[in-house]
């Protein structure tokens, strides 16, 4: 597993020759273009979705693919800086990679799909890349990062060392600052081709968790109603192993534990969680 600090701005671009012009200007070298599909993920609470938590499986075209997990994001103005963690992943298992996020507790968010040109220069033990991105139905990006390898390196000297790589280019260009992560411009795209369909007459549920993910939703009712009214919390591993796995075993076993009182009839307890669902599912749509 690789370990590293990144430092990144980014930035919608239109085609600009002089851009490019002066990215060879300083002496970048030019990758191929690739091909990358990025499926993301979130937690239960979305709170991965909030801070900037980035568990992401990336494919690309040259067949490599690997798993990556940045923390939560610092933040200063358009720079975000992050830990990075990173592991090759076989292509025949990531079907069962997904399983084992998915039995954690983690779900697909979005899957993101672009082409890209990198154009990298190394230079006193930091790497310097500008990434050219078309986000396929968003549009063109251009991303600033700055990787380094030695993690007890100040974050105030690489913020500065990044602040003075963008300034190099935004002079001429004029960029305008994207604020938001790749995923979250994808989702908001999905979302804006389902508000604008005039012609919907049923909502298409996309239950590997890309539009909405109907199980996470019951799950967080069954959890709050089993709290507030049994001040108890289940946890994931406790709904998936006993309602998911055994169909519908939850509150026998919860029961079993005295958590909730065996005279208690399953439809009233049932009532209150289908009651909460539809108010939570309600404010997803």
């Amino acid at each position: 597993m690789s370990s590293r600090i990144e430092v990144e701005a980014k930035y919608f671009i239109k085609e600009n020759k002089e851009f490019l012009k002066l990215i060879e200007s300083n002496n970048f070298e030019k990758g191929n273009k690739i091909y990358e599909e990025d499926i993301y993920f979130t937690d239960i609470d979305s709170n991965y979705i909030k801070n900037r938590t980035c568990l992401r499986i990336r494919k690309n075209d040259k067949n490599l693919i690997e798993l990556t997990f940045k923390g939560k994001s610092i933040v200063n103005k358009e720079t975000y800086i992050k830990k990075e963690n990173n592991i090759s992943v076989n292509e025949k298992d990531i079907d069962e990679l997904i399983g084992i996020l998915n039995d954690l507790g983690y779900y697909i968010y979005v899957v993101v799909k672009k082409d890209r040109i990198t154009y990298t220069k190394k230079q006193n033990n930091l790497v310097y890349n500008i990434m050219i991105d078309n986000i396929s139905n968003v549009g063109n990006f251009v991303e600033f990062e700055i990787l380094c390898e030695d993690e007890t390196k100040s974050i105030d000297i690489l913020k500065e060392e990044l602040n003075n790589f963008v300034n190099k280019f935004n002079k001429t260009t004029n960029m305008e600052i994207a604020k938001l992560p790749y995923r979250d411009f994808v989702a908001l795209e999905y979302n804006k081709k389902i508000q604008n369909n005039n012609k919907k007459k049923n909502l298409l549920l996309d239950f590997d968790g890309t539009l909405v993910n109907s199980e996470k939703e019951f799950f967080k009712a069954f959890r709050d109603t089993i709290l507030e009214k049994y001040n108890y919390e289940i946890t994931y591993k406790e709904y998936k192993e006993n309602e998911l796995d055994q169909n519908s075993n939850l509150i026998k076993m919860l029961k079993e534990k005295y958590i909730i009182n065996p005279e208690i009839k399953e439809k009233e307890i049932m009532d209150n969680v289908y009651l909460k669902y539809d108010n939570y599912f309600d404010n997803v749509l």
